[in-house]
């Protein structure tokens, strides 16, 4: 990562964890964006675990900006949960294939239709 940074390259960092967070503080790179990504959580935890991840980011001092999304069930959780927190989010067919009401999509333009009905891209 230091040399693509030395080379002008910026870098997005994923994090899926606490662990991870601690792995990209001790690196000593500081990204152009945290990608805040977990993978395979249940709904119902998802913006708690997010939450620690967050956390543990402010604590160990890694500033750069956000993007924070889901997948499985957790998708449409997570949207709406960075949208709370003002940062950046992505939806497509990576993350799930089904929109918000539990149908099963017609692709990534209807995704990205459904992330907008909630308020995803309202700014630009």
């Amino acid at each position: 990562m230091q040399a693509l940074v030395e080379a002008g390259v910026g870098i997005e960092a994923g994090v899926w964890s606490v662990e991870d967070a601690e792995k990209l503080s001790a690196s000593g790179v500081e990204p152009m964006r945290v990608l805040i990504e977990p993978v395979e959580l249940h709904a119902s935890g998802a913006v708690a675990f997010v939450q620690r991840v967050h956390d543990a980011l402010d604590r160990l001092g890694v500033s750069a900006p956000r993007l924070q999304h889901g997948d499985g069930q957790a998708t449409w959780i997570l949207l709406a949960d960075a949208l709370w927190r003002g940062i950046d989010t992505r939806i497509g067919l990576e993350d799930t294939l089904y929109e918000p009401n539990g149908e099963r999509t017609t692709g990534n333009e209807a995704l990205v239709r459904a992330a907008r009905r909630l308020g995803a891209g309202a700014d630009g």
